[in-house]
């Protein structure tokens, strides 16, 4: 039977960008990458045509998300009394 996963009420898309939604056989599954308390907390919720089940998901918020660079710092040559600019970035 097909299954279809809500949160806080709202149907979940097949396919987002964060979550995966996954059938195998009678085994349901979703997976969300990177929880983030504000977007993810709340009530989850399967259905069929014939029965639901459902949980609560809270999430503990730990700060700052971790930052990985994306585009490391490069070997910089420059002449004495040049001005030198060195750039990064993080996701």
């Amino acid at each position: 039977a097909p299954v279809f996963w809500f949160v806080n009420g709202q149907e979940i898309p097949s396919s987002t960008g964060e979550i995966t939604l996954m059938s195998k056989g009678r085994r349901h599954t979703l997976v969300i990458q990177k929880v983030n308390a504000k977007r993810d907390a709340g009530e989850y919720e399967i259905r069929t045509a014939d029965d639901q089940s459902s949980c609560r998901v809270t999430i503990e918020e730990v700060g700052t998300p971790p930052a990985d660079f994306t585009k490391k710092l490069q070997n910089l040559e420059t002449e004495e009394f040049q001005r030198v600019e060195f750039q990064c970035e993080t996701n």
